[in-house]
């Protein structure tokens, strides 16, 4: 009979750890150290702070930086910015295209409602058919009844016509304005007008602050003189386009202002209520 023997470590027995460590060569160590310490030898910034240096300062030692740093000098740099400033261009935020929109848009109204008395005019007169073998009185007054007629279906049409209007020039008639426009039968003569009266107000190009703008411009120079500083015009498109010499802004209050004084200028024919209803529809 073959006897097998097995034997089990005591689990309570102390284990011998040195079997299982490892210490590493002596050469490895050294090796180790001397390259730490030429590490700090050739970058002595590494154990050193770089000094903080003011304009005109000597440094006592070669500085290495192995990072940027900069010394800034304030006085110079706020000098720099203002001496910049005297020359950078001025950014005008206008809207070029404004004078031949509004000239198209208020030209365009007038039109629907001066054919409205074209009508009413051939309304007026009685067809031939209508008037042959009549006597001379009696003619009349069928011709004074067509007028009559023609007169009611102008102001009826009219009334229903002039909302469209004043939604199309963006103004709501006064009184006063309606009977100036309907004597001269919104005629083409009045659109010619207000489109000439429109682009005199509004073809210099309009700013959003002109008194800032001014104030920009003159920061730096003589009081009441313009500096040298180029003015650059941004359209609503986004187009810039530089501005020859020096253009004559115009705020849009100053524009609304100008426009009786312009209107005047510019329509001296033109009757004095006519004038003034023609000069609030541009504005």
């Amino acid at each position: 009979m073959v006897r097998t023997e097995v034997s089990v470590p005591d689990p309570s027995a102390p284990v011998d750890a040195s079997r299982w460590s490892w210490k590493p060569p002596l050469h490895l160590v050294v090796a180790a150290v001397l390259a730490l310490a030429l590490g700090v030898l050739v970058s002595p910034g590494l154990s050193r702070g770089v000094p903080q240096y003011a304009v005109g300062d000597f440094t006592t030692r070669s500085v290495r930086a192995p990072f940027d740093f900069s010394v800034v000098d304030a006085a110079a740099t706020e000098r720099r910015r203002r001496e910049a400033a005297l020359t950078a261009p001025v950014i005008v935020a206008v809207d070029l295209a404004s004078a031949g929109r509004l000239a198209s848009q208020l030209g365009g109204a007038f039109a629907p409602l001066a054919r409205l008395f074209d009508e009413a005019d051939a309304r007026r007169v009685p067809a031939e058919a209508d008037v042959r073998g009549l006597s001379a009185r009696r003619r009349a007054a069928l011709e004074a009844s067509r007028a009559k007629e023609a007169d009611g279906w102008l102001a009826r049409t009219l009334d229903q016509a002039l909302p469209a209007f004043e939604a199309s020039v963006g103004t709501h008639l006064a009184p006063a304005d309606r009977t100036a426009l309907v004597r001269e039968r919104f005629g083409e003569h009045l659109a010619r007008a207000l489109v000439l009266l429109a682009e005199r107000v509004y073809t210099p190009p309009i700013a959003a602050d002109r008194a800032s703008i001014d104030a920009l411009l003159r920061r730096g120079s003589p009081v009441g003189a313009r500096a040298a500083r180029p003015i650059v015009l941004r359209e609503a498109s986004g187009a810039e386009r530089p501005a020859a010499g020096d253009p004559p802004l115009q705020a849009l209050d100053e524009a609304i202002v100008s426009v009786p004084a312009r209107a005047e200028a510019v329509l001296p024919g033109v009757a004095a209520d006519t004038r003034q209803a023609l000069g609030r529809l541009v504005v």
